[in-house]
């Protein structure tokens, strides 16, 4: 009987340190995403998160490298993929709306596109829309980056696809009306 009294306390006790460590929440959560999610979708979250957990430092990595998340070179990774890798879970968030872009008030028509930016942006979906809209125009440049696609638009190294959310929000942008707006990859949110 007093062995069991023993193993009730210690277990009160261990029970009291855990429910004592989840309210203590500290450490660092590392998460990796696109660049142009950080401004108008991750930075908003990241201040509503640290107001609640101030003891948790959020390293963010803007990039499209791909981070292993089994090696915890990231904790969450958002990414655009249709195919998210079978060592994570995840959860669908969107799928984005892609459609090629000019710069604002250049009114260009398919016939008159010379030039394109080839952004691969992870989405293999939209690797062909040169050959199937303007297989006249020739390639200035070559990204992986959202943001640099948007600014060599603006440059005037010609047009690009990008996902709508980006193009409709800069008002440096018009989007090429006759080019259709197309379904492009997925966006995941993945941990281990």
């Amino acid at each position: 009987f007093d062995a069991a009294e023993r193993m009730e306390a210690q277990s009160a006790g261990v029970e009291r340190q855990v429910i004592g460590q989840a309210t203590d929440l500290t450490g660092i959560i590392r998460v990796t995403a696109p660049e142009p999610m950080s401004e108008t979708f991750l930075i908003p979250l990241v201040r509503e998160f640290a107001a609640v957990y101030p003891d948790i430092l959020i390293e963010l990595s803007l990039s499209m490298r791909i981070y292993d998340l089994g090696t915890r070179e990231a904790d969450v990774a958002f990414r655009v993929t249709n195919n998210p890798p079978d060592d994570v879970v995840g959860v669908h968030l969107a799928t984005l709306a892609m459609a090629v872009y000019a710069p604002a008030g250049s009114s260009l028509r398919l016939a008159d596109v010379t030039q394109v930016i080839a952004f691969s942006g992870g989405d293999p979906s939209q690797a062909d829309w040169k050959a199937r809209f303007v297989p006249q125009a020739r390639v200035s440049l070559r990204s992986d980056s959202a943001t640099t696609a948007m600014h060599a638009i603006k440059a005037g190294l010609g047009v690009a696809m990008l996902p709508v959310s980006i193009g409709e929000a800069d008002p440096a942008l018009e989007r090429m009306a006759d080019i259709p707006i197309e379904k492009g990859a997925g966006m995941w949110l993945l941990t281990h």
